[in-house]
């Protein structure tokens, strides 16, 4: 990751001001319980055959934007992919 999307020092700054970041392995969320409102829909929005994906949710729990992080990864530009993909889901929250 740090040699492709949080190679730019303005992604790290935007992360660090704006969101909280976390990556969770789609094969780890098998015993996620549906019962949490955040936790049903990572399930419900996931990307069945990725191995990650990025979500942004509001801070009242409205997802905003998701991306596979292999199609994030497998852009041309990934650090510029990435930092478009947050600043995109920054103004919609907004």
């Amino acid at each position: 990751m740090r040699a492709g999307p949080l190679s730019k020092p303005e992604t790290i700054q935007l992360l660090n001001e704006e969101f909280i970041s976390t990556w969770v392995l789609n094969r780890n969320l098998k015993g996620l319980s549906s019962s949490n409102e955040l936790a049903s829909t990572v399930l419900a929005k996931r990307r069945p055959r990725s191995p990650v994906d990025s979500f942004i949710f509001t801070p009242g729990l409205e997802l905003v934007a998701c991306e596979e992080a292999n199609d994030l990864l497998g852009r041309r530009d990934p650090a510029g992919a990435y930092f478009r993909f947050l600043s995109e889901a920054l103004s919609k929250e907004r």
